[in-house]
């Protein structure tokens, strides 16, 4: 939103930030505020309820992908009539840049309280961003209109037909739609590779031990070791700093012969946050021992 834009609907302002972050005379406005007062606590309340209606699913958070480049300045600069434009100054760009920043700190942290799993894509697109020779994001291209509704494809901006925004601008064009879903596959292969748990041994009797290896957990998370099919808590340790744990449990002697799941379960203060299994067999009897013939 250009000044000119907001001239016509407030009054004349040098830049938009003049508008946007000024709390004390437009506090409707306040972008920083909104993001603070309003945003957080919706991801908060959102998270929450994805976290009720499924307990124990992996839920991956995916940060925004930067905008608009970190130190920029007017020579960005470029007319707002002409295909895939960038109609701010350099005042402009940075608190758009900033803005976006504190938007993807919140979700961050909403992720994070939730004990879902966060996906940054900031640092890695910081090259990408408009006004860079290889952006990842769309500019704006908008016409000004005559007619009551505008064209397929395009937006009335903030509901004004007068001016008609092509539908896109400021989010990523199709290749960085790409770059960004190699960015969250890349991150979720490499959560994958350290998830899962092994056990020591296949087979075990009634009353022996295996020891049960596992990575994937938050920081410190305790950890609760269940035997399956009907679970039975045979363990609860702290997994390390590193979201990893080892531990050495003993097999109940009643536990019924054939295919059995050690399943190690990741405790949340919410609720319960991992569940992942190695399965085990319980021969139906000892191994090394043969029935004697009468």
């Amino acid at each position: 939103m250009r000044p000119a834009y907001l001239a016509d609907k407030v009054g004349a302002f040098d830049n938009c930030k003049d508008y946007f972050d000024d709390e004390a005379t437009y506090p409707t406005a306040y972008l920083s505020g909104r993001i603070a007062d309003s945003v957080a606590p919706r991801l908060a309340t959102t998270f929450a309820e994805i976290r009720a209606a499924a307990p124990n699913a992996q839920v991956f958070v995916v940060g925004y992908p930067q905008v608009a480049p970190n130190n920029a300045t007017d020579a960005y600069v470029t007319d707002p009539l002409t295909p895939n434009s960038v109609p701010y100054n350099g005042v402009e760009l940075q608190f758009l840049h900033d803005i976006e920043q504190q938007l993807d700190d919140a979700i961050e942290s909403a992720a994070t309280d939730a004990n879902f799993t966060f996906i940054p894509t900031w640092d890695q697109t910081a090259g990408n961003t408009l006004c860079t020779p290889d952006p990842w994001i769309n500019g704006i291209t908008l016409y000004l209109n005559s007619e009551s509704t505008c064209d397929p494809g395009y937006l009335p901006a903030d509901g004004n037909t007068d001016i008609c925004v092509e539908i896109g601008a400021l989010h990523p064009d199709e290749g960085g739609v790409l770059e960004v879903a190699n960015i969250v596959q890349e991150s979720i292969s490499d959560w994958a590779a350290t998830r899962g748990i092994t056990a020591s041994a296949s087979d075990v009797t009634q009353g022996g031990q295996v020891v049960l290896s596992g990575g994937g957990f938050g920081p410190n998370e305790t950890v609760q070791i269940e035997l399956h099919s009907t679970p039975v808590v045979l363990a609860s340790i702290p997994a390390s700093a590193t979201g990893t744990f080892s531990t050495t449990v003993t097999i109940p002697a009643g536990t019924a012969p054939g295919a059995h799941t050690l399943v190690a379960r990741g405790l949340s203060v919410a609720a319960t946050s991992q569940a992942r299994g190695a399965d085990l067999g319980i021969p139906s009897r000892p191994r090394g021992r043969r029935r004697q013939r009468r």
